[in-house]
């Protein structure tokens, strides 16, 4: 029988050291201080005691640097040439690695965090066609009719409490390490893509993130019915799952019920002093500070650290720097202003503030895709910004249906955590949005369950337009899954015009986790469908003919190319 505990914590531990220290590692930087409290625990001690970096520095498995091997030279190295002091061999030079760069928790001069009422440096985006495109803002009163097929305005929401989020990000932490000790034995590599999914598989009722006990075994004995998995391999691997989602579940109530405690607290003490109570005192994380840091990254690419007690999440300076703008744009349009220009500077004011609502948004999808304990986000891929730009200039395409504040390419989109994504200009969710007419792009997470909600709501979208006669359009953006429910409920909709698919060999995407990874893109695994659901009136006004369509695939296919074979292929150019 295959082992349902996996490999020993001590060795877990020793393998996730080795990932921390990697200059290209994937791995949040506290990992070491949260992986010594889990290996506390396991030895029946306190998780929360005492100085978690310092017992992660100090000594126990984490004090004996692993010994590397020898790498062997492979033939074609030698074959390359002889390489001098100053010179080395061409071979070398197109592997050779960045330079291994100060890490925050290693170097021995500590970083001092800025003070938060010290005001940012003038926010400088990227150019067009990279991560975000802020001259591409609607007309007012477009923007005001999307805002009124939104469920809740974006002047109504609460605002997000930075002390849940950090409770939450450190329980999914630990899930994900106990989700892969019990499941990787059995799911392989793919466990991680497996724990995304079921972070996906329900509809939020209890918490935005973790899935119910039934939830949560149901989708574990989907995935695991397989003729090689037998039948108490998966019951055993569910039932360590679901006892872990619980803990994890419990731990963020009790959080919840301690930030309500305080709000109660400080509102009380506002009455007494004939002040209103702010945000901060609403949601009980009024006197929360986060701290920031800044520090260079591999590679040379400055990044940004959020921490708030225990919980740190990090970010590339690019975008936090967009994080910023949609912020101020945001908080604009609530105020009933015109949205910002360009990439003008940014004041002091609200800044405690912006660290907050940034610190929460980091924190969610950090959760999502692993936590402190892996990186992922192979299910929040997002489009390269010039297959955004095609879309818009060919199909007439104004906003996302699936995106977040870090992937989104405009500043209006639906998303799926509205409760820390509303500060940034997010719409809430895609299934809560009736719009009543326009161009949308419809790139939902690839999880067949899910996909296949998004099939029946934009099918009741769709049908709603066509009997008032509107013109409504969506180029949704799924794997190429034929045979399977999802794609085929999309595909032989009444309102698919047309289907295009993509070659695996022929596109690529943003990483899922563009906002910390060093490496910014990833080819495609798998075929990809572009299916335009469309009405009637849709369909004259957002591709009049063939020619039009035609021309606009081709530009879709262009911008849509993989970037890692792009710039292998420059490389070798270069040899």
């Amino acid at each position: 029988m295959i082992p349902v505990a996996g490999p020993s914590v001590a060795k877990a531990a020793t393998r996730f050291w080795v990932a921390a220290r990697s200059p290209g590692g994937a791995m949040q930087s506290n990992w070491v201080a949260l992986q010594a409290r889990l290996k506390r625990g396991a030895r029946g001690e306190s998780p929360g005691r005492g100085n978690d970096v310092g017992d992660a520095r100090g000594g126990g498995a984490h004090s004996a640097k692993p010994k590397k091997k020898k790498k062997r030279r492979s033939p074609g190295e030698e074959a390359c040439g002889e390489a001098t002091r100053d010179k080395r061999p061409r071979c070398a030079l197109a592997s050779a690695s960045p330079p291994s760069l100060p890490h925050p928790l290693r170097d021995s001069t500590p970083l001092a965090p800025a003070p938060a009422s010290s005001p940012p440096a003038t926010v400088r985006l990227p150019p067009r066609g990279r991560i975000f495109d802020a001259d591409a803002s609607l007309p007012r009163a477009r923007r005001d009719a999307l805002l009124r097929a939104a469920a809740a305005p974006a002047n109504a929401f609460s605002p997000p409490s930075v002390v849940v989020e950090a409770a939450r990000l450190e329980a999914v932490s630990h899930l994900c390490f106990h989700f892969e000790k019990a499941a990787a034995g059995v799911l392989g590599k793919r466990w991680g893509t497996c724990f995304e999914e079921m972070m996906l598989c329900h509809d939020g009722s209890l918490d935005p993130l973790l899935p119910t006990d039934a939830e949560a075994r149901a989708f574990l004995t989907d995935r695991l019915t397989r003729p090689d998995v037998s039948v108490y391999d998966t019951t055993a691997v569910a039932d360590a799952v679901v006892s872990r989602v619980s803990t994890a579940r419990s731990a963020v109530r009790r959080a919840e019920e301690r930030a309500r405690a305080r709000a109660r607290e400080a509102e009380g003490a506002g009455a007494r002093r004939g002040v209103h109570g702010r945000g901060g005192a609403r949601n009980g994380s009024g006197s929360a500070q986060v701290t920031l840091q800044r520090f260079p990254g591999p590679g040379g690419v400055e990044r940004a650290r959020l921490s708030l007690g225990r919980a740190k999440v990090e970010v590339h300076r690019e975008h936090l720097d967009k994080l910023r703008v949609l912020h101020r744009r945001a908080k604009a349009m609530r105020e009933g202003q015109s949205p910002p220009d360009g990439d003008e500077g940014v004041d002091g004011d609200g800044e405690a503030e912006f660290l907050r609502d940034a610190f929460a948004v980091l924190c969610r999808y950090a959760s999502a895709q692993g936590g402190m304990h892996r990186v992922a986000g192979g299910h929040h891929t997002a489009l390269h910004g010039e297959v955004f730009d095609a879309l818009r200039t060919h199909f007439g395409v104004e906003a996302e249906c699936f995106a977040s504040p870090l992937n989104c390419r405009w500043d209006l989109f639906c998303s799926g955590h509205g409760d820390v994504d509303a500060p940034f200009g997010s719409l809430g969710s895609f299934f809560d949005f009736a719009p009543a007419s326009g161009s949308f792009e419809c790139n939902p997470p690839f999880e067949e369950s899910l996909v296949l909600r998004v099939a029946k709501r934009l099918d009741a979208l769709l049908d709603a337009a066509e009997s008032r006669g509107d013109a409504l359009s969506f180029a949704v953006i799924t794997p190429h899954w034929p045979g399977r429910a999802a794609w085929e409920a999309l595909a032989r909709s009444q309102h698919a015009r047309r289907v295009e698919i993509v070659p695996l060999r022929e596109h690529g995407y943003f990483e899922g986790a563009q906002h910390t990874k060093k490496a910014q893109y990833r080819a495609s695994s798998c075929d990809t469908s572009i299916v335009f659901l469309q009405t009637s009136e849709g369909r004259r006004k957002y591709a009049p003919n063939a020619k039009a369509h035609e021309d606009g695939m081709r530009a879709v296919r262009e911008a849509f190319r993989p970037k890692l074979a792009a710039r292998r292929d420059a490389a070798r150019r270069r040899l």
